[in-house]
């Protein structure tokens, strides 16, 4: 679809720039020349604009995802998709290591630039340990309450917030927000069909509104 635009528009306009969020200033947002039929604008040249999705600096966001429901590689890669369509959203970025690396993975959280990052705790009790002490936020993604009651007494142990519980319901009919303030989202999210869209779920659009909030502090 974008080489099918890029081709129609080219013919109409002098030159065509797509916004890209990872060149993205404080204060900026930066465009690449993809196309040009017009002299004063070459391919690959940056044009900086003063518009950005807030003046701040961003914050580093590391959001552990927990919970051992189906969903959950859904969720992740909805918000994903939810989040790269903000204008001025930082990209995020998806660290999953699964049960044997995660010593590893903890060490490169503690380091990371990436604005968002989204951190899959696959493995059981143990990877929680190690990982979830590199996150700042949680996402719970939850089948069964016991399972829910376990990782929030986990998160408190850690000081962690946690910023969403989102319960899979498989005789629910369709995705609803229960609660929503600034700073927590409880939802449910019904079963899905493999070709439905996910990143629409009003669950995930509030969510990666939320996330996207933190990052920028707005």
């Amino acid at each position: 679809m974008a080489y099918t635009l890029a081709h129609r528009l080219s013919h109409l306009y002098g030159a065509i720039a797509v916004c890209d969020p990872k060149l993205a200033k404080p204060g900026k947002k930066v465009y690449i020349v993809c196309t040009s039929h017009n002299p004063d604008y070459e391919i690959g040249e940056l044009i900086f604009t003063n518009e950005s999705y807030s003046q701040s600096q961003p914050a580093t966001v590391k959001l552990a995802f927990c919970g051992t429901a189906a969903a959950k590689p859904m969720l992740m890669n909805g918000l994903e998709a939810a989040i790269k369509s903000i204008a001025g959203a930082p990209y995020p970025k998806v660290y999953s290591a699964g049960p044997a690396l995660p010593a590893k993975l903890a060490r490169d959280l503690k380091t990371t630039k990436e604005a968002i990052n989204f951190i899959d705790v696959t493995g059981g009790e143990r990877e929680a340990q190690i990982l979830m002490p590199a996150a700042t936020h949680v996402v719970i993604v939850a089948e069964e309450n016991e399972e829910e009651v376990a990782i929030v007494n986990l998160c408190q142990s850690l000081s962690l917030p946690i910023v969403a519980i989102v319960r899979c319901d498989s005789k629910a009919r369709s995705d609803r927000i229960e609660t929503q303030d600034d700073r927590f989202i409880q939802g449910v999210m019904h079963r899905r069909q493999p070709d439905e869209m996910v990143s629409s779920s009003p669950v995930v659009e509030a969510l990666a509104s939320l996330i996207v909030n933190l990052v920028w502090k707005a």
